[in-house]
């Protein structure tokens, strides 16, 4: 009787460490896949991030663009009106000098 309490007690217990075995195997296959999944999750997130970044950046470059080239338009045409007003002077001025002469 002893050695069949003692075996029982060693078959119960590989037993209980297969099932033991068994059962961490597919826990650690389950938390595996919840962490690729939420890899995944946090990588296309970080993507749709990076992509809306990107997009608001690239409208920002695009109005200070538009505000910088507005910006030299003005101050081109501003001088225009000067070289203008500057060759009106100096064409009534030669036309002063044809007089007299």
């Amino acid at each position: 009787m002893d050695t069949s309490v003692i075996i029982f007690s060693v078959v119960s217990f590989v037993i209980g460490f297969a099932i033991h075995f068994a059962y961490k195997m597919v826990k650690d296959g389950k938390e595996t896949e919840m962490g690729k999944s939420k890899a995944q999750v946090i990588i296309r997130d970080a993507e749709k991030e990076a992509e809306q970044k990107i997009v608001k950046s690239e409208l920002k470059a695009k109005n200070i663009v538009e505000k910088k080239t507005s910006e030299l338009d003005k101050m081109v045409r501003e001088k225009q009106k000067e070289l203008s007003k500057i060759e009106q002077r100096l064409q009534s001025k030669e036309e002063n000098i044809d007089r007299k002469f």
